[in-house]
């Protein structure tokens, strides 16, 4: 199953904290990867801190993210109509793509 990007983060950067810790250690750091599930969980709880504190500072994701398509019109309105209608919000999502408005998430998900 694919990661989300706040589990990617949150891996990521658990990965940071336990090398920065092994700073001054030698070669012989084990790695990421050889460590147990609960060391590398001592690790991300460390990360979910930062997120929380983040998190409440109003703190979000750019994710990529498209902006919804147009769905068809309906209704008593003429083709000449629909088009200018259509025609109107394509240009409306122009300009705010123009505008550098982007596709965010929170970085604490709701009810994760």
């Amino acid at each position: 199953m694919a990661k989300t990007k706040q589990e990617e983060i949150r891996e990521g950067l658990a990965k940071r904290r336990y090398y920065d810790g092994m700073i001054g250690i030698g070669s012989g750091i084990p790695q990421w990867e050889d460590r147990t599930e609960a060391e590398r969980e001592h690790f991300r709880a460390k990360i979910d801190d930062d997120f929380n504190y983040l998190h409440s500072q109003g703190v979000v994701i750019k994710v990529d993210r498209e902006l919804p398509k147009l769905k068809s019109l309906t209704g008593d309105a003429s083709l000449k109509e629909k088009l200018a209608f259509l025609q109107g919000v394509e240009a409306l999502r122009e300009e705010v793509i123009k505008a550098g408005y982007e596709a965010v998430e929170p970085l604490i998900e709701e009810g994760g």
